[in-house]
């Protein structure tokens, strides 16, 4: 059966081929010609059936359909309003430019970017100046809303919005630098999340190739220098990777020395680049200090009394004695400054203990949904999303042997980003 929404996105998107300069071809012309009729009559119809009901035409009626049949009827505005249909256009172009300050910054991007190319400049100026004040600007996440954090509907799709925003800033207000820094946050959250549908990918790579400046015209490496020094690939040492310019550089134990703490990258390209610094030791594990990247992980380990009141939980040092027998609680502090999915977070568990729960399943914590795995020596969380915030997580051990031995540490990764990682500090316990 015929559907409009559908029918609108994909008149938007032969829109789009069209304004990329691909040709379409005879097909691709009469397919827009017969999916801009059907939309015309359809917004007709919605237009109909307000002064059927008798609504108050003055007041709001515009839905988010609605904005999305004038943003991708703006694709096509040589091609005239179907004859009869010229009113109930006007009127939705009219309530567009009268209630947007509520909207999303989504459909506010599409809207300003329709009314821009149906001459009506100055509303959609006015809209654009609205959305720059309220973004969040980020030196290395660029430029973004917190209202585009996502949802279960089609209007809340945030790798959707961030490209109509691009298209929106570029196109209305001519704003190339703030067309970067979005592109910015759009390649950023690629490198930790998954586009996840074809409508999404299409729509990113749309605002990638017209928005802001060429990123794709640089074709030259970047330049890093670790103390003092060019690092790249060496003789016998592969290629760099076609396309992205990956390569990789390793230097053994001997030759690490203190300058090389001194990182500087030089980048020829107008697009963005980035790389990751990794530092392999051995150490005692008790003796490891804290690290971590935009990835944060803090854990805590509690001893669990029994009083009248109920279950009381105190802190553990290295300090403090243990008997067998004993309860205690691994409490982990899990911080996310983005949006993040498939983290993996494994916790070396405290030799001489055993876990309470042994099975493995799907678990609910602190607003995360997760997979739990409880190995021999550690236990594992899965974790397919995270949204930016701070998460708790906690399971129980029984102390089984006496002795002095190590905690082990938390350690988290993204599976698909492992520059982003981070563990936590190293402790010993001691039980009698």
């Amino acid at each position: 059966p015929e559907d409009r929404y559908i029918t609108q996105h994909i008149a938007a998107g032969l829109g789009k081929l069209k304004k990329l300069g691909v040709a379409i071809g005879p097909d691709g012309e009469r397919m827009a010609h017969a999916a801009i009729a059907y939309l015309d009559r359809q917004m007709d119809h919605d237009y109909r059936e307000l002064l059927r009901a008798k609504a108050d035409m003055t007041k709001k009626h515009i839905s988010y359909l609605e904005r999305h049949y004038l943003y991708g009827r703006s694709f096509f505005a040589d091609i005239p309003v179907t004859d009869g249909h010229t009113a109930s256009f006007d009127y939705w172009k009219k309530q567009a430019a009268t209630y947007w300050l509520e909207e999303t910054p989504y459909m506010t991007a599409l809207t300003a970017t329709a009314l821009n190319r149906f001459g009506d400049g100055a509303t959609a100026a006015r809209m654009i100046a609205s959305l720059k004040e309220r973004a969040i600007t980020s030196d290395e996440l660029g430029m973004y809303w917190k209202e585009n954090m996502g949802g279960y509907y089609w209007f809340q799709f945030p790798i959707e919005a961030q490209a109509a925003l691009i298209e929106a800033f570029e196109e209305v207000g001519k704003d190339r630098e703030s067309a970067d820094k979005m592109k910015t946050w759009l390649i950023k959250m690629k490198q930790v999340q998954n586009w996840r549908t074809t409508k999404a990918t299409a729509d990113a790579v749309y605002a990638l190739l017209s928005g802001g400046s060429d990123w794709f015209a640089g074709t030259k490496l970047a330049t890093v220098t670790v103390g003092g020094k060019k690092a790249g690939p060496t003789e016998g040492e592969p290629t760099p990777e076609a396309g992205t310019g990956y390569f990789k550089t390793s230097w053994p134990g001997a030759q690490v020395t203190p300058a090389m703490a001194q990182v500087t990258v030089q980048n020829p390209n107008p697009g963005p680049a980035w790389g990751a610094l990794y530092w392999q030791y051995f150490e005692d594990l008790d003796k490891i200090t804290a690290a971590q990247s935009p990835l944060s992980i803090e854990r805590q380990i509690l001893r669990e009394k029994r009083a009248d009141s109920g279950a009381i939980l105190e802190p553990i040092t290295d300090q403090t004695p243990l008997t067998i027998g004993d309860r205690i609680v691994v409490r982990l502090i899990l911080k996310v400054d983005r949006d993040m999915e498939y983290l993996h977070l494994k916790d070396g568990r405290p030799t001489g203990t055993e876990p309470v729960e042994v099975l493995s399943g799907n678990d609910y914590r602190d607003g995360l949904w997760l997979y739990r795995v409880t190995t021999d020596t550690a236990t594992n969380f899965f974790i397919h999303r995270a949204v930016k915030g701070t998460y708790v997580l906690e399971y129980r051990l029984t102390v089984t042997l006496a002795g002095t031995y190590s905690a082990g540490i938390a350690t988290v990764q993204c599976l698909y980003a492992p520059e982003f990682a981070a563990h936590s500090a190293g402790m010993k316990l001691t039980a009698q």
